[in-house]
């Protein structure tokens, strides 16, 4: 049998809105992390034949390949940082910036 909860309706709610957000704010962690480290392994393959200050412009600076978006914004999901890095090897010694 279950016990009866004797505390109001909002206070319950509360309870779950808190525990959803920290689930929530848990995964967010979790998909940072995983752009950080797509982030970290494209710019280890560009600064093995760019400057620091030029894959530092590449990535932040708007691109018409990319639809206008700065190639930094790809790393935000799996597929498009792999689609980033077929980019950044077929200019591997060549001029993207």
């Amino acid at each position: 049998m279950r016990k009866k909860d004797s505390r109001s309706l909002d206070a319950r709610a509360l309870e779950v809105a808190q525990k959803v957000n920290n689930a929530l704010n848990s995964q967010k962690g979790n998909l940072e992390m995983e752009r950080d480290i797509r982030l970290m392994k494209a710019i280890s393959v560009l600064l093995k034949f760019k400057t620091p200050d030029s894959v530092e412009k590449w990535l932040l600076k708007p691109n018409r390949q990319f639809g206008n978006a700065p190639p930094m914004d790809l790393v935000n999901s799996e597929y498009a940082t792999r689609e980033l890095m077929k980019v950044i090897l077929s200019y591997k010694g060549g001029n993207y910036a």
